[in-house]
């Protein structure tokens, strides 16, 4: 089973701008630029789900258990520019601070100070962040992602911070997500990625994707395929889904070339079931 859930809040947080807010923009970024040596510029995206409501829905699927789920948070990138080969992205728990993502867009002129900032909490701008930047939790409850010369969607095991959330819901303040510590505070320059947010009108909103086997091995009166001539074909596959339905894929095969026999139905109609092993 695979169902995805969506974000109630994001934005990007710039450092350049203390009190800019972008909460209402299309586009999340994670940042670091450095084309003058004195001159280096940070991004980074927060993002929160609902995981009260999420964990009700989930109760509610078939089959689910929570100590047997993955969860991965998962972004698709709209462009990178200057991106190396090699690079690591990290997603920290925020820490106890509550934020709101505010109304802005990266070109509003004048700028947006009403919502979440690299340097604020709030749409007054009157509870500023612990640390700049956002206040995240201690640096061991953080997970990662590697990449090496592959594509820039992120996908991120964040099973971690959800067994957090079920412990304590309380705790539940989102994502923040950025280069790895060390290469934010070197000299290097690592470029700008940029990914759809929850406020795109794409398909391509963030989400975190939980995915677990609810599979039941049971082969009815099927007998084993034994041919290698054969048709593996889903079973009333439809144009297009609804997100929100609970699908079900029937993987069915036949024999291709079928030996003639004398009987009261066709030999073509015959479905076997496959191997544990296929793929």
């Amino acid at each position: 089973m695979i169902y995805n859930i969506y974000p109630t809040k994001d934005a990007t947080l710039y450092d350049y701008s203390a009190s800019m807010n972008t909460g209402n923009d299309p586009i999340l970024e994670i940042e670091k630029t450095n084309t003058l040596a004195t001159s280096i510029h940070l991004a980074r995206s927060i993002i929160s789900f609902d995981w009260a409501t999420a964990s009700s829905s989930l109760e509610n699927l078939p089959r689910y258990t929570a100590t047997g789920a993955e969860y991965k948070l998962k972004l698709y990138t709209s462009k990178a520019k200057e991106i190396p080969y090699s690079y690591k992205l990290e997603a920290h728990p925020v820490s106890t601070q509550d934020w709101q993502m505010g109304i802005g867009k990266l070109g509003d002129t004048p700028v947006t100070t009403k919502g979440v900032s690299w340097g604020f909490t709030d749409y007054s701008g009157s509870t500023a962040w612990t640390i700049p930047g956002g206040t995240t939790a201690s640096l061991n409850l953080h997970q990662t992602q590697s990449f090496e010369f592959e594509s820039t969607d992120v996908e991120i095991n964040v099973s971690k911070s959800i067994s957090i959330w079920e412990g304590s819901p309380a705790s539940n303040k989102g994502l923040l997500l950025q280069y790895s510590g060390g290469l934010e505070t070197d000299s290097l320059s690592y470029g700008n990625l940029q990914f759809f947010s929850r406020d795109t009108n794409t398909i391509y909103s963030p989400r975190i994707q939980v995915g677990y086997d609810d599979s039941v091995w049971n082969t009815g009166s099927m007998d084993p395929v034994t041919s290698d001539e054969i048709l593996v074909y889903i079973k009333n596959n439809k144009y297009e889904y609804q997100e929100s339905e609970v699908a079900r894929f029937e993987v069915r095969s036949r024999d291709v070339y079928t030996t003639q026999t004398y009987a009261t139905t066709s030999a073509a109609l015959t479905n076997y079931y496959l191997p544990t092993g296929s793929y």
